[in-house]
């Protein structure tokens, strides 16, 4: 105690300092393994992804003439050419970084030093496609053969196909058989639509 407020005060004690909170590292995560797709395994990829475009068609082809009748029909298959040509760019240059099909046997496309493909890479490596069609599709049959598995439009771009960690086989099949699947249900809806309409314009063609 200080006598009318005179004397000496007692120095405040300062707070202990906090503990460090415990700075351990989080654990790792496991990084995939990335390795170069097969050639078998990107033609599952392949019929899966021209299933799916016939099911659009058939759906774009319904829409149309539940609309706006045969004078529709026309329009909506040129709208179905244009997302075919877009939809392996488009898919490809995304978070994605592959279709469909590409998805689901677990298989991305990719730049050679471990990166994406922008939007016009992706372009120009499909639009080279067809240049591995020519002869008889030999440039795609390169990917067999190739290293990095890579066919003629992935070396023009210097791209490449990778598989996400080991392979499945059991996987590759039932996708395989979904791709089928789909792909006869997706070429019957179609066809019978696009015939449909070809009969019914002959037929006014006709009187």
């Amino acid at each position: 105690k200080t006598m009318f407020g005179i004397g000496k005060k007692k120095d405040r004690a300062e707070a202990p300092a906090e503990a460090p909170m415990d700075a351990s590292p989080a654990p790792a995560v496991a990084a995939v393994e990335l390795q170069p797709a097969g050639f078998w395994l990107r033609v599952v990829a392949f019929i899966v992804d021209y299933a799916v475009l016939l099911i659009l068609l058939a759906a774009m082809m319904m829409g149309a003439m539940s609309v706006g009748g045969e004078e529709l029909a026309g329009p909506a298959y040129l709208l179905w050419v244009l997302a075919t040509f877009l939809y392996w760019p488009v898919l490809e240059s995304t978070a994605w970084r592959g279709t469909v099909g590409k998805r689901l046997v677990g298989i991305v496309v990719g730049d050679i030093d471990g990166g994406g493909l922008s939007f016009v890479r992706s372009l120009l490596r499909n639009l080279a496609k067809i240049i591995s069609s020519i002869p008889f599709g030999i440039g795609f049959l390169l990917a067999a053969f190739t290293t990095r598995k890579q066919a003629l439009h992935d070396l023009i771009t210097k791209a490449v196909v990778m598989r996400k960690g080991p392979g499945s086989f059991v996987r590759a099949i039932g996708v395989l058989v979904l791709g089928l699947v789909l792909l006869v249900a997706g070429g019957y809806l179609s066809f019978d639509y696009m015939m449909g309409s070809a009969m019914k314009d002959m037929e006014a063609m006709m009187g």
